[in-house]
């Protein structure tokens, strides 16, 4: 049901933010929508960011070129005299594709950057028409790449969590 709710917001709304407490499961809808997407062919490529990765604009540019380019782990920002060059590389390589890139644990990145990241958001949206962001947090939408579409993650219902045990205990022999 969550998957069916985000892949509808992700539509109409370039980015879509899925709320909810630690541990209910907000990244695990989110990289089985993703790849449920992927074998659909509604995008091209897929990105993955979690805090570990975007402790500054320059180490989250090395990590999508390194998800999205086809040279992969050999690419890197350093090639480039600056990291905006980098960015307009990686814009021009992959623009014209659409895009879905997973922004995960938001409530945990740097707040020290919020005015870089949001400068390098809005570079890439408004060239970018393929492009769309899915945030993940505990907390509310970041401060950059406004506006969010916010939807939130609760935990399951009684019924829906005995069902779910049921049916994979069936599907791994055992008796539910």
């Amino acid at each position: 049901r969550e998957s069916l709710i985000l892949e509808r917001l992700l539509e109409n709304q370039p980015t879509v933010f899925l709320r909810g407490p630690g541990g209910v499961g907000k990244t695990t809808v989110a990289i089985a929508l993703a790849s449920w997407l992927a074998r659909c062919g509604r995008y091209r490529r897929i990105a993955y960011v979690g805090d570990g990765d975007a402790g500054d604009p320059r180490a989250l540019l090395e990590t999508l070129g390194r998800q999205l380019l086809p040279a992969g782990k050999r690419w890197s920002v350093e090639q480039y005299p600056t990291w905006w060059q980098a960015l307009d590389h990686l814009r021009q390589a992959i623009c014209p594709q659409p895009v879905l890139i997973v922004l995960d644990q938001l409530e945990r990145w740097s707040s020290d950057h919020d005015e870089a990241f949001d400068q390098f958001w809005k570079a890439f949206m408004q060239e970018w028409p393929g492009l769309q962001l899915l945030g993940l947090g505990r907390a509310g939408p970041p401060p950059f790449a406004q506006p969010w579409t916010e939807t939130t993650l609760g935990p399951l219902e009684d019924v829906d969590a005995i069902l779910l045990i049921s049916r994979v205990l069936a599907i791994a022999g055992e008796t539910p």
